[in-house]
């Protein structure tokens, strides 16, 4: 039986790790699973309502005292300090670690980009995100990178795409709905662009803008000077689920947002606008050396300039706005995790 440490600590780790540790807790016989909730994430408020059994810490330090010797450590790859990197070094030679990538371009450039902090083992969705990879970690063996799918898509397999629809439009009414979601910088300036792109189309639409609910007020009050001045938006904060208002939304416009991913996955049209502030955020967040790659993933169709940015609105306003996407939507990419993991 492998003990099995899994460290999660954002939300996008909840989604995309925590479906593996509870299929792994219906095979008791093979693993011993413990889930662990960085205290500096917000991993520990959601789990809560997961009515599975989980533990806090506040340093990996601390997780080796009370399990020094796991027989492998599974991670999402997460921004800032994190248990599941800190783990990395300390397990290095003692047991397999291995990261669950939740995006095209994970964390490589930024906080897990000294070699001290590379997991023996990387998962990620697609040839894409595995190339990413290597273009950061030149040396990182290819072969110890699985390309298998990620997790979080099993839910939107039998997603009730028909509900979200009737949701939307008793709420917003019948007009085409263009969904503008929001990031931590530079979102302003982008919806502006969206504003002006929409005023040269002329349609008659519904414009929902939901904005990242970290982002600055400096910046939600810049948003709501563009949409007064430029074009009017309805502003949306209420419980009314993301997935729920992509799959209502005729189309999704965001900068790189994996929001776009989820519309990719909904079969929804999305638009990825990598004009020069959309290039500036992915920059500041991301790094460098990658691009964003929705277009070559397939994911959205990604925009450079406001012409682009017209040009797609107006043929996804139209309904003619579909890319080929990609993803592996069968349910069962968790359970395709438990299987490569069970191998290392």
């Amino acid at each position: 039986m492998k003990k099995v440490l899994v460290v999660i600590k954002d939300p996008g780790g909840v989604n995309n790790v925590f479906p593996v540790p509870r299929l792994m807790r219906h095979l008791p016989t093979q693993f011993e699973v413990k889930i662990i909730a960085d205290a500096n994430g917000k991993a520990p408020e959601i789990l809560r309502a997961s009515g599975e059994e989980f533990e806090i810490f506040y340093s990996a330090e601390d997780v080796l005292k009370k399990y020094p010797y796991p027989d492998l450590m599974v991670t999402s790859m997460d921004s800032g300090e994190s248990l599941g990197r800190n783990l990395v070094p300390l397990l290095r030679g003692k047991c397999p670690t291995v990261a669950m990538v939740d995006s095209p371009w994970g964390r490589y450039e930024k906080e897990w980009n000294d070699p001290k902090y590379r997991p023996d083992w990387l998962v990620v969705n697609d040839q894409v995100c595995a190339d990413n990879a290597l273009k950061i970690w030149t040396d990182y063996d290819p072969e110890k990178i699985g390309i298998i799918g990620w997790p979080f898509l099993d839910r939107y397999d039998e997603f009730d795409l028909q509900s979200a629809s009737r949701a939307m439009v008793e709420r917003y009414g019948d007009r085409p709905i263009v969904l503008f979601l929001g990031q931590l910088e530079h979102t302003h300036e982008v919806l502006r662009e969206v504003c002006l792109a929409l005023k040269a189309i002329g349609e008659e639409i519904n414009f929902i803008v939901r904005l990242h609910p970290r982002c600055s007020q400096k910046e939600r009050d810049a948003c709501h000077e563009v949409t007064d001045k430029e074009f009017g938006a309805v502003y949306n904060e209420t419980p009314m689920s993301t997935s729920t208002l992509i799959a209502g939304s005729d189309v999704t416009v965001s900068m790189y947002s994996l929001s776009l991913i989820e519309a990719a996955a909904l079969r929804r049209q999305a638009i990825s606008v990598m004009t020069e502030a959309g290039y500036a955020a992915f920059r500041g967040d991301i790094g460098d050396t990658l691009t964003p790659c929705f277009g070559e993933a397939g994911y959205a169709t990604e925009v450079h300039n406001l012409a682009e940015l017209a040009v797609a609105l107006q043929e996804a306003i139209k309904g003619e706005l579909f890319q080929d996407k990609g993803l592996i939507l069968d349910g069962l990419n968790a359970w395709q995790v438990v299987s490569f993991l069970k191998g290392i």
